[in-house]
């Protein structure tokens, strides 16, 4: 049996690092490339210079490509990667606490 550790941070397709994204969202795109009715637009590579709005751009078209695709071959929707949220700050989980209150006198 394999085990992978839990990720800790957002990585691959989710990572906030612009280089590591690319490099995720292009080999995306060469799996997608291989599919029936893969977009035209979508054929080039994404080089390594290019801009975080690009990626961002050529991500959402093979999401949409992607689920669809899914969606018309298995008649349901995929299940897609997730983020992993922010922790949340102490005291807003706990709310404000007024110590002052607790001091014996």
């Amino acid at each position: 049996m394999c085990v992978e550790r839990f990720p800790i941070k957002n990585e691959g397709m989710a990572s906030h690092e612009s280089q590591e994204k690319r490099h995720y969202i292009e080999t995306f795109r060469v799996i997608l490339s291989a599919w029936p009715a893969f977009p035209v637009d979508l054929e080039a590579s994404l080089l390594p210079s290019a801009v975080a709005t690009h990626v961002w751009v050529v991500e959402k078209q093979l999401a949409r490509f992607y689920t669809q695709s899914f969606f018309n071959s298995f008649g349901r929707p995929p299940i897609v990667p997730h983020l992993i949220p922010n922790p949340p700050l102490l005291s807003s989980v706990l709310g404000v606490i007024d110590f002052s209150s607790a001091l014996l006198t």
